[in-house]
């Protein structure tokens, strides 16, 4: 008996298995070109975030920084209020005030009273002024007055405001015989 022999071609399935591989090794390829560019992605963002948490840690640096300046500011001005409120509180201050046809003495404390002012009768508003800041100075118990005398230039009469001035000198005088300390502060207020 004749075998009979069987010719395969193997060309065509070469053909095949070769153009298989070539897919996969595309698709392989193609898959490890993603995971690559998805992996280098990846690093981009863990860069940036990093960037990202520097750039907020060094914010949060300088918040901590400016808080504690604020708050080095904040007990500065808590320690100038406190003596300023002691320093008020141990002062007796009076205002003087010179409006259109009157003048205003006010205290800190709120109590406020007018004198009206005419032509000619300055001698009454002087004597009147006086009684009521010499009054003031008899009647306290702090250790220090401040009389501020505030004055609009332009509305103020020459006669009225050398008046005043005069009557504050005097009165300084009055307080160095009763041993109490006495300042004058003049505030022009359309300035």
């Amino acid at each position: 008996m004749k075998r009979r022999e069987i010719f395969i071609e193997l060309t065509s399935l070469l053909d095949v298995i070769l153009i298989m591989i070539f897919v996969l090794l595309t698709q392989a390829k193609a898959q490890t070109a993603k995971a690559m560019d998805e992996q280098a992605y990846k690093e981009q963002e863990a860069i940036s975030l990093q960037e990202e948490v520097e750039d907020l840690q060094a914010s949060l640096d300088h918040a901590w920084e400016e808080l504690g300046i604020v708050q080095e500011e904040n007990d500065q001005l808590k320690r100038q209020l406190m003596t300023q409120d002691l320093v008020l509180d141990e002062s007796l201050v009076i205002t003087i005030r010179a409006e259109d046809d009157k003048i205003i003495r006010e205290i800190r404390d709120g109590s406020a009273d007018s004198i009206a002012y005419t032509w000619g009768n300055e001698t009454y508003v002087s004597n009147k002024l006086r009684s009521m800041i010499l009054q003031d100075l008899a009647e306290t118990e702090k250790h220090a007055v401040f009389i501020v005398f505030q004055y609009d230039r332009s509305n103020i009469y020459q006669v009225e405001y050398q008046m005043i001035e005069s009557l504050i000198q005097e009165i300084k005088t009055t307080s160095r015989d009763m041993e109490l300390a006495l300042s004058l502060m003049e505030l022009d207020i359309s300035e």
